[in-house]
This record gives C-alpha cells, structure tokens and sequence, in this order.
C-alpha cells in the first residue's frame, strides 16, 4: 500500500482502502478496490481529497 497525492493519482491505479469524503468521513465515496478512471481523479481534487491508498506490486508482495 502506497500513499499518493491525488494530482499524481493515475488511471488503472486500484485502491487499497476507501476513499471518505473530506467534508463527512463516515460516507465512502469509493470503495477498496476501485480502479481509478481519468474522468474521477480531478473530481476527487475538486471536493477536497487530497490523497489515496493505492495498492503497489511491491508492498503486495513483502506483505502477503
């Protein structure tokens, strides 16, 4: 699991954990899993979100 800043956020990249609303944290906007899509990442900037947990090759492999 890597922490990325969102205006470095990619499509294709899969969440490693939920992303909440910065305004009402107790609502998910997506969930663990997800694969970004171009058209999501400047809207998650727009309303706050400043940055993801992404799932990475390398930290899957030293942990599993």
């Amino acid at each position: 699991m890597l922490i990325v800043n969102v205006e470095e956020a990619r499509a294709g990249m899969k969440l490693a954990a939920p992303v909440a609303h910065p305004e009402n944290p107790q609502h998910d906007l997506l969930k663990k899993g997800y694969a970004l899509e171009d058209k999501i990442i400047p809207r998650l900037a727009r309303i706050g979100v400043t940055s993801l947990y992404v799932c990475a090759a390398l930290t899957k492999e030293l942990f599993s």
